[in-house]
């Protein structure tokens, strides 16, 4: 896979987004556009294969192993629970 720089923006036909808050949970909230306030926690970039980074709050994208929830947690060169795999269908 190659290295690039591109902006993931994750939703559901892109009407829904996922949204990192200040307390640094995960949303699932209506998408921004370009000049909405709130558009830069829902930008996520690949920190590497699998790894989702949010510039915002500057922590990578997690899954909680107990509840199975989404957080938004300090990045980690080690944890699986914050490597994801993606498929285009």
């Amino acid at each position: 896979m190659r290295s690039t720089k591109q902006i993931v923006h994750i939703g559901l036909w892109t009407e829904f987004c996922l949204t990192a808050t200040s307390d640094f949970d995960v949303e699932y909230r209506k998408c921004r556009v370009q000049g909405e306030m709130g558009l830069a926690s829902q930008q996520w970039s690949r920190k590497k294969p699998g790894v989702l980074y949010n510039a915002k709050t500057k922590r990578c994208l997690q899954v909680s192993q107990k509840s199975l929830k989404l957080k938004v947690k300090k990045c980690s060169e080690t944890k699986d629970t914050q490597r994801f795999h993606f498929e285009i269908i």
